[in-house]
Formats: C-alpha cells, structure tokens, sequence
C-alpha cells in the first residue's frame, strides 16, 4: 500500500532538518524534539486539508451532476 509523500514522516522530517540547518546559519536552533512535533503536525494538517478537499468535491460534484440520487 502505498502513501502520498506528505504523510512520510521521514519526508517531513528531510525538509525539517535542512530548514532547521538553514535557520541556524542565522542563529536559530530548532531542538530535534521540536522537529519531531513540527512533523506530525505537519502530517495532521496535510491530512486534514486533503479530507476538506475531498469533501468540498463531493458536494461540488454531487451539484454539478446531471442525475438525481433515488
């Protein structure tokens, strides 16, 4: 079974760490702990938009169609 890219963790946390890299070239540290909450919540809210996406479909196309349900 196979995931969309923005539910792997180990994605997520890729990014994180090369942003927390980034940010420490200025002087701000991003603990690993903090990382690790950043990505779940990042996980949660992707989820979250793409159930608020398909539902906003399915109403939208449950307008648009051209037959009645029984």
């Amino acid at each position: 079974m196979e995931k969309p890219w923005f539910k792997s963790k180990t994605i997520i946390g890729a990014i994180l760490m090369f942003i927390a890299l980034i940010f420490s070239f200025f002087g701000v540290t991003i603990s690993p702990e903090e990382q690790a909450g950043m990505a779940d919540l990042i996980v949660q809210v992707a989820e979250g938009i793409a159930g608020l996406v398909g539902f906003i479909l399915a109403i939208y196309g449950r307008i648009k169609a051209n037959t009645f349900i029984k």
